[in-house]
């Protein structure tokens, strides 16, 4: 910003760039005009920009003001503003569906998170045939009393158990990548819940 004094020191006019500036008499001239240039009755001025306070919101301009002689204006800032609290069930326009896609996007990475399940499915599949073979082999004891009546109690040996749970191990056990989206994904669902 420049400002534009008469012979008095006076401000006459005010530019926003000194680039081919057209002067308070309605006189154009090409180029630019630096601080200091005077022209007839006229001298620029740049303001110089000072800034008071402190933060990241933008509180407006105060001035432009002379002071000991030169221009300058004050950029002031304030501190943010806090967040405006998280839209709750109840709240007029409420749409938790809208709400947690907008969360979702923001915090879950679409190509990760796809990433992931893949790579849980495939395992998954990969061992469909191991968990088929594991109930195949399942073994029963059946406690037989001294008459050669079958007794009530059937149980499963160790070793047949031991090798079904190893086949299912990677069902449950997700991958921590996964395990860290499915983590996201029910603390979205948390904070934007459903309306009953």
């Amino acid at each position: 910003m420049f400002i534009i004094e008469n012979k008095n020191g006076e401000k006459v006019d005010t530019w926003n760039s000194n680039k081919n500036p057209i002067w308070p008499d309605g006189t154009s001239m090409s180029g630019k005009a630096p601080d200091g240039f005077k022209r007839l009755d006229f001298t620029v001025r740049e303001v110089k920009e000072i800034t008071e306070g402190e933060g990241t919101r933008a509180l407006g301009f105060r001035g432009p003001e002379k002071v000991n002689g030169n221009w300058q204006r004050v950029r002031l800032k304030g501190p943010a503003l806090p967040p405006p609290p998280e839209p709750a069930p109840g709240d007029a326009g409420y749409d938790y569906v809208q709400l947690r896609k907008q969360e979702f996007d923001k915090n879950i990475p679409a190509g990760d998170q796809a990433d992931s399940l893949l790579k849980w499915a495939v395992a998954i599949r990969m061992k469909q045939s191991t968990v088929a073979t594991a109930i195949d082999n399942l073994a029963i004891d059946v406690a037989v009393d001294p008459d050669g009546l079958v007794a009530d109690v059937i149980t499963l040996n160790t070793d047949s158990l031991d090798g079904l749970k190893l086949a299912l191990t990677p069902i449950f056990d997700l991958p921590s990548d996964l395990d860290a989206i499915v983590g996201k994904w029910t603390a979205v669902k948390a904070k934007f819940p459903k309306p009953e």
